[in-house]
């Protein structure tokens, strides 16, 4: 149910072969969607998902959520793919946040 954030399969796995390169160990995709009931309202959902202030999905995935004890870092490498799409019969309006984790 929206408001989501669904983590999808990593593109990529490195493992890394020097400490401190500056490579990410997983990227790992994360699409973060809210119902689609109307352009600007929708607009004003995902925007208020994506502040990163405490509480935000955004913030978790920038500050390593509950990974703290098992992650080095994280950080939101990119946010882009803004749309819509349709998911189990809903109208969904959504954007695809690429974090990096280094370490684990």
């Amino acid at each position: 149910d929206p408001p989501a954030a669904v983590m999808l399969w990593p593109e990529s796995i490195n493992p890394r072969v020097v400490v401190g390169s500056g490579e990410w160990d997983y990227e790992i995709p994360i699409l973060i969607c809210v119902s689609y009931a109307d352009p600007d309202t929708a607009d004003r959902s995902l925007e208020a998902l994506l502040l990163n202030v405490s509480g935000t999905p955004l913030y978790a995935l920038e500050n390593g959520g509950n990974l703290s004890t098992a992650v080095d870092s994280t950080s939101v490498i990119s946010i882009g793919d803004f749309g819509t799409f349709e998911a189990q019969g809903l109208m969904l309006f959504g954007c695809r946040v690429v974090v990096g984790v280094m370490g684990g």
